[in-house]
């Protein structure tokens, strides 16, 4: 296997990206805040051949409190990523295969993740960070990986 640059490939997609800070509606909440981020990417290559290495879309959407003096921070993630859909695939090989259909067989399906992280500053210049990820011990794989 081998990496080959395309000369006719071309990516396009967005990406969103906020962050409110609650203590903007109550100081109640004063050091809380709301995030939320979306990628969409779509790439095809050679006109209308889809890039394999394209991700499907994803969503974050994320909770935090960070303390007044940033002593200590803590972050809660809920990840969403979308399966990976035959139309974006392609299968190189399919010819040699025999088959009429260029799409991928194997793909990722959706999944939804949470993750906690946090951090706390116990002294000067040093920041202990600690993580535990996918809390509910989902059982999924990425596109990337799959």
């Amino acid at each position: 296997y081998q990496n080959i640059n395309r000369p006719n490939a071309k990516v396009t997609g967005f990406e969103i990206v906020s962050q409110i800070s609650l203590n903007d509606l109550t100081k109640i909440l004063n050091g809380f805040n709301l995030s939320y981020k979306y990628t969409y990417q779509k790439g095809r290559m050679d006109g209308d051949i889809p890039m394999n290495a394209i991700q499907p879309r994803t969503a974050v959407y994320g909770i935090g409190y960070v303390h007044s003096d940033d002593k200590f921070g803590l972050d809660l993630y809920i990840t969403h990523a979308g399966a990976k859909q035959a139309k974006d695939t392609y299968n190189m090989y399919h010819k040699e295969e025999g088959k009429k259909d260029s799409s991928i067989k194997w793909r990722s399906n959706s999944y939804t993740t949470i993750d906690l992280l946090g951090y706390i500053k116990p002294i000067k210049n040093l920041t202990l960070r600690a993580g535990v990820y996918n809390l509910t011990n989902r059982k999924y794989i990425t596109w990337d990986s799959a």
